[in-house]
């Protein structure tokens, strides 16, 4: 899913029930650039070995679609400890900084994640 929807600037959500979510592994730039994105569903994440700049430049992230991340990346298993930032999967300081008052949050410090700013 590389690329898959990066730069659909009017996407704002979508529905994945009809995609085979769960050997998703590179997922790079999935949603890079969609400026209008405000939430996503939870995904699989389990296989994934890379997420570079998944979600760089979504500033329309609503909470919801920040937890929901949060929700995604616990899932994580494979991403080694130096990918395991907001950062690298493109989350803007700003947004990293709402993700650690996020009620889900403590459940990816516990499991080696940092904002990486």
């Amino acid at each position: 899913m590389v690329d898959m929807f990066k730069y659909c600037c009017s996407l704002e959500s979508l529905d994945l029930s009809s995609f085979t979510k769960e050997k998703l592994t590179s997922v790079a730039n999935m949603f890079n650039h969609c400026t209008n994105l405000k939430t996503i569903p939870v995904l699989n994440f389990t296989r994934a070995t890379t997420l570079s700049n998944n979600f760089k430049d979504c500033p329309s992230l609503t909470n919801e679609g920040l937890y929901n991340i949060l929700e995604s990346l616990a899932t994580c298993v494979m991403l080694s400890g130096a990918n395991r930032t907001l950062k690298y999967i493109g989350l803007s300081e700003e947004q990293s900084t709402i993700c650690t008052t996020l009620s889900n949050w403590q459940a990816l410090v516990d499991k080696n994640w940092t904002t990486g700013y």
